[in-house]
């Protein structure tokens, strides 16, 4: 759907395997093209380009994608498109609320209001293996690439801003 300037034969080949794909289905064979925006881990945009932003889009890292493709594989569909908008001032109904309970349920606290802004995870209980899904979580649904000293340094304080200034993971059906 987009793509950088120079790149003609790249979205010609990639639009010729979407018809490939297309015709797989209509013979009831499995296919699934999938039009990723930017992906900041691996080629191009990693080697060449310094920003976590790109034409209106963020960056996409691999974790976000991989749930991308858990999400598209059951599908009907032929093509589908996955990119995170650059848009801090609307919230993602999926990320709404989802990222404190997800830290409550790793951390086993059974009601999150009632904790200090304040509070530390790694002074909540969190162990090394809570640290890793965290991160996960984090990378995967926040696009947020933290080091696991910075996860044992974070606070419910910094968990709520990140929710608050989550982008819109935006998917298209074509």
């Amino acid at each position: 759907m987009t793509g950088n300037t120079g790149q003609a034969n790249y979205g010609f080949g990639n639009s010729s395997c979407e018809r490939i794909i297309e015709s797989r289905r209509l013979e009831g064979l499995p296919g699934l093209a999938v039009q990723f925006g930017a992906i900041g881990d691996v080629g191009f945009v990693a080697e060449q380009m310094k920003t976590d932003r790109i034409g209106g889009s963020i960056i996409q890292r691999i974790p976000s994608c991989l749930a991308v493709l858990d999400k598209f594989l059951p599908t009907d569909y032929s093509v589908l498109a996955s990119r995170i908008i650059d848009d801090n001032n609307s919230k993602s109904s999926s990320s709404s609320g989802n990222l404190m309970l997800q830290i409550a349920n790793i951390l086993g606290v059974s009601d999150v209001s009632k904790l200090d802004p304040k509070s530390r995870l790694v002074d909540l209980g969190m162990d090394s293996l809570m640290g890793i899904e965290i991160k996960l979580a984090l990378e995967r649904d926040f696009n947020r690439n933290l080091s696991t000293q910075e996860i044992r340094n974070l606070t419910i304080g910094d968990l709520t801003h990140f929710q608050a200034a989550a982008p819109q993971q935006w998917y298209c059906i074509l």
